[in-house]
């Protein structure tokens, strides 16, 4: 099928362009140039400034700093190579085991070609640099009160290099794995509608659909790196608010969606155990 070869939820967008263009197309080299400029800086000014001043600065001496910049990076960039593979694998197997019969073939294509407009558009991305640059440039103006990058007294250098670089980077990160979500529920939901023909006695009691589950593996290390975010910090669950909600919203489509999956495997379950009552031979006394 064209659809699925041409199928690509990680190879657009905007960053992935621009990782392109500057050749940091392997994981090493992204992480590298990552720490490079978010790290390296922060921790370079902080000590400058120490240096010269004498006084201790708080920044480089919390641990959040350093999970959230040698950690969540790092694992945000490793989801972005291993989300794609996995999404990619569960839709060839789904085509390779014959669970779309053909009536269902020009739909499918459809949802595919619909899903990669969505990865290699430029808009969303763009969008969410904005709002991360801009949050970050409100919090230093003190525009944000309640954030807890919110400018302090005597604020250094480090300080600004933190809130203007390294902090929008590591949201816009965060947010981009999520919209990457959402388009792999699209793709599920879409699938939950279509007129499969999946294996009503198979031994995974998902008629043989258990494979699509493996997109979950990966999530799980985005869920972690936010986790790791607060090791550290406040610890305050309002400081990932935005994310969990906008995380609980788009998985409700998703779960939706596997629901309507199990209805259908039961419902041919039952017309598969009607027929072969009907059939069988009736006893005599």
């Amino acid at each position: 099928m064209q659809a699925l070869r041409d199928f690509r939820i990680g190879e657009g967008g905007l960053l992935r362009r621009c990782e392109k263009a500057v050749g940091l197309t392997s994981l090493g080299r992204q992480i590298v140039a990552a720490v490079s400029l978010t790290w390296l800086p922060v921790v370079g000014l902080s000590l400058v400034n120490e240096r010269l001043t004498g006084v201790r600065e708080p920044l480089v001496h919390a641990p959040a700093l350093h999970v959230r910049l040698l950690v969540t990076v790092p694992v945000l960039l490793t989801l972005d190579h291993v989300f794609p593979r996995v999404c990619r694998s569960a839709l060839e197997q789904l085509a390779a085991q014959s669970f779309l019969p053909d009536r269902a073939q020009e739909p499918f294509d459809r949802l595919l070609r619909r899903a990669t407009r969505l990865a290699d558009s430029l808009l969303p991305e763009l969008l969410l640099a904005l709002l991360a640059f801009g949050l970050a440039a409100s919090a230093v103006a003190g525009l944000l009160p309640g954030s807890s990058i919110r400018p302090r007294p005597g604020l250094t250098v480090a300080h600004v290099w933190y809130t203007l670089a390294d902090w929008p980077v590591l949201q816009f990160l965060l947010w981009r794995s999520l919209w990457r979500w959402a388009i792999w529920v699209v793709i599920l939901r879409g699938v939950a509608r279509l007129d499969l023909e999946p294996v009503a006695a198979h031994p995974d009691r998902r008629g043989g659909l258990s494979f699509l589950r493996r997109h979950l593996a990966p999530w799980c290390q985005r869920r972690t790196s936010s986790s790791h975010k607060k090791i550290g910090g406040t610890g305050e669950l309002r400081q990932c608010r935005m994310q969990v909600a906008v995380f609980a919203w788009i998985e409700r489509p998703r779960a939706r969606g596997q629901a309507q999956v199990r209805a259908r495997l039961s419902s041919k379950r039952r017309r598969t155990a009607s027929r072969e009552d009907l059939g069988a031979p009736s006893l005599s006394v």
